[in-house]
């Protein structure tokens, strides 16, 4: 005779999920406990878009030019989250280009504005940016 006892108790207890109490936002999934974040957002739950601490007013400056300066922005581009717009580059009013965040780096992809003098120029570059300072390096064609 063969008896079967059963004792009550939690030997096949389930492990406890990781990301049970982890809220991830703007289409951030959680892996282990930790949010993988969807492109253009970063932070511990995905909470910020990275091209936040790139919108802001500048003191513009041309390094072949010294002594020139100038005010430029950057602004929400509505083309993309990762995308932002820098305006009045090189001190022309209405040259405005769109860059695309990554990180602390934007990149200008080659493109072509037509600034408020009806001149048409071609830009491209790239920069990051470190606490307050942004740096960019631009190629600009008349």
């Amino acid at each position: 005779m063969l008896a079967l006892v059963l004792v009550g108790g939690n030997a096949c207890k389930k492990d406890d999920d990781p990301c049970e109490d982890v809220t991830c936002q703007n289409g951030g999934t959680c892996d282990e406990g930790t949010c993988i974040c969807a492109a253009g957002y970063e932070g511990t739950n995905c909470e910020t878009a990275m091209r936040t601490k790139f919108i802001a007013s500048y003191n513009c400056s041309n390094s072949c030019l010294p002594g020139s300066s100038w005010s430029c922005s950057i602004t929400s581009s509505a083309t993309g989250i990762d995308k932002v717009v820098l305006q009045d580059l090189g001190n022309t009013p209405g040259l405005d280009v769109t860059g695309t965040v990554d990180g602390s780096s934007i990149t200008i992809a080659s493109q072509t504005d037509t600034d408020d003098a009806g001149d048409s120029w071609t830009i491209e570059g790239s920069g990051s940016i470190s606490g307050t300072t942004l740096t960019v390096f631009l190629k600009i064609y008349h």
